[in-house]
């Protein structure tokens, strides 16, 4: 049986997507290549909240999860990802020394939205680290480290994504969402 999952994400566009590939190349070009499972650059993205699996993905799934993205207000912002890191041992991320405030508030008017829906909010022990997931499965841990040189990512749009698992994932946008152009300095 195929099962799909739902997430909001800041899906990069192809230029960024080559320098976020350039950019795990550099990062993990002295790991061992049996060491975890690399990433494919099709599948990058920032993951903003997560809205589970389901065995079917319907209009009457789809229709109130648009809504509440279309009620949520923010700004476009640019992200300096400038940092090189890992969660535990087995997941290693590209990601960013410090967040701007507006994709923070960005994540958080999401999650508001989506528990008044019902869906589970993350606690508030967990902070948000944006990153792009780099590897995954690994033996030892990604090395913290600065990347050199930083890339900036002008995040103008977020995106309801779709991933359909059957022997690999394969993701989907299904809808976009701009970000109004107040300021990409924050």
């Amino acid at each position: 049986m195929m099962r799909h999952s739902l997430f909001f994400a800041v899906w990069p566009d192809a230029v960024m997507r080559a320098r976020l590939s350039e950019a795990a190349e550099r990062a993990l070009s002295n790991r061992d290549a049996q060491d975890g499972r690399r990433v494919d650059p099709s599948r990058y993205h920032l993951t903003l909240a997560y809205l589970g699996n389901h065995a079917q993905v319907s209009p009457q799934i789809i229709e109130p999860i648009v809504e509440a993205a279309e009620s949520v207000r923010a700004h476009a912002c640019t992200l300096i990802l400038d940092r090189v890191g890992h969660f535990g041992a087995d997941v290693g991320w590209l990601g960013a020394s410090t967040c701007p405030d507006t994709l923070s508030a960005l994540h958080a008017a999401l999650h508001a939205r989506l528990a008044d829906m019902g869906f589970p909010a993350p606690t508030p022990t967990t902070p948000f680290v944006p990153h792009v997931t780099l590897l995954r499965r690994a033996r030892t841990p990604l090395a913290d480290a600065a990347l050199k040189p930083a890339w900036p990512w002008c995040i103008d749009a977020f995106a309801l994504v779709q991933g359909t698992l059957t022997s690999s994932v394969r993701y989907r946008v299904l809808r976009t969402f701009p970000l109004s152009e107040r300021s990409r300095s924050t």
